[in-house]
């Protein structure tokens, strides 16, 4: 199974607060799946990647997480 991220995790990883990452899945700005039984949003670190070029933001990605 692929490694993917919680909201938590990416807006660390940004340097942004949940609710910002949690508003930019939201509007689709971030592609993100649901899962399990609340709905929470995982992202793959490919896309936290390609968001974090698209809009200029640093990423500090964890190392359990690069290794895709």
């Amino acid at each position: 199974m692929e490694k993917t991220l919680s909201t938590t995790e990416a807006a660390r990883a940004l340097g942004l607060r949940r609710g910002t990452v949690y508003v930019q899945c939201i509007k689709g700005l971030l592609p993100a799946e649901r899962s399990g039984l609340r709905g929470n949003f995982r992202i793959k670190p490919a896309d936290l990647r390609k968001f974090a070029e698209q809009y200029n933001y640093p990423l500090d990605l964890p190392t359990d997480a690069e290794s895709e």
